[in-house]
């Protein structure tokens, strides 16, 4: 994938160990808009358990903020992260298609060691699916798919709670 804040070890980076979250996961939620310990909590799972990482998530999350704000001071680097489709764990996704789905986890093919994204049919029966996660973050392919409207197969949407409202 690309190239996150803390660079390739923000990967294996793990802050929250009771639920996997590492500093790229908490940095994707923060790509994807979230603002708060609330918003990372909701969108990646980190401190929802045990809560001894809190302090761990929070520092990650303040310094995800600010290399967030310096990078869109600066245009070229701001430039740079346009094009990645973060991937957020516990996100709900819209295929381009139409549907909807929520991601609960990624896993490793148990043959290949490829990782795969875990997702739910928000739909129907709710049935669980996987798909090899370069295929699930990947652009739409718009010479088979012309009619399609966004840009990613599945893309990341930002829905506000129905309780936050007033």
């Amino acid at each position: 994938m690309g190239k996150k804040h803390g660079g390739k070890s923000a990967k294996k980076d793990v802050v929250c160990s009771c639920k996997h979250v590492t500093r790229a996961d908490i940095e994707a939620a923060v790509d994807a808009g979230a603002t708060s310990m609330a918003d990372v909590k909701r969108m990646t799972g980190a401190a929802t358990k045990c809560g001894k990482c809190k302090g761990r998530v929070k520092e990650c999350l303040e310094q995800a903020l600010e290399a967030r704000t310096v990078m869109a001071s600066e245009p070229e680097s701001a430039a740079a992260t346009v094009g990645e489709n973060p991937l957020v764990i516990h996100g709900i996704y819209r295929h381009f298609k139409g549907d909807s789905y929520l991601v609960e986890d990624v896993a490793r093919d148990s043959e290949t060691g490829e990782e795969v994204v875990v997702y739910r049919k928000l739909y129907g029966d709710g049935s669980l699916w996987v798909r090899p996660k370069a295929m699930f973050l990947s652009l739409v392919d718009c010479e088979k798919y012309p009619e399609a409207t966004q840009h990613w197969r599945f893309e990341l949407q930002h829905v506000e709670s129905v309780a936050r409202r007033a």
